[in-house]
């Protein structure tokens, strides 16, 4: 009978021990030099086939964004498009310095705040550019452009 308890507590230190480690997800890093290239085969009259390489440079992040009544109240902004796909892992580190430019060219000072979300100076943003809940942007990321200032650039535009 003590054997049965001694295994059992053993096995119930070990699942703990293994809910204390931290599992961590490391997203994949896409370099600048790569661009996702998609090849398409056309048939012509003869049956020839024909192949046909077509790269997309994966330098500009593009996407709209539905904002929540959350984001406004918490003053955050989700990296996500309108079908919930996750864009986080195409942008640098968190706690990377961010300049978010809206249509009338202001700048609003951002940080990368979570795996998936930017936060800062967005309640600014909001207000001045009379945004609610249930309103598109359109979200654009250059991953190679910097600002003067050396921060990257996000460029957000209400969707009309």
């Amino acid at each position: 009978m003590s054997n049965t308890k001694q295994g059992l507590f053993n096995k119930i230190k070990r699942i703990r021990r293994r809910k204390r480690q931290k599992k961590v997800k490391i997203p994949p890093k896409i370099l600048k030099e790569e661009a996702e290239t998609q090849n398409y085969t056309i048939k012509n009259d003869e049956d020839e086939s024909l192949n046909i390489s077509e790269e997309k440079s994966l330098s500009i992040v593009s996407f709209e964004h539905i904002i929540t009544d959350f984001e406004l109240k918490l003053r955050y902004l989700n990296l996500k498009d309108t079908s919930d796909a996750e864009y986080g892992y195409l942008f640098p580190p968190i706690k990377s310095k961010f300049i978010v430019i809206d249509d009338e060219e202001r700048e609003y000072s951002v940080t990368r705040a979570g795996r998936n979300q930017i936060s800062g100076d967005l309640y600014k943003f909001f207000n001045e550019n009379n945004l609610k809940p249930g309103d598109t942007i359109i979200i654009e990321y250059d991953r190679e452009g910097l600002s003067n200032q050396g921060k990257r650039v996000i460029h957000i535009k209400a969707k009309k």
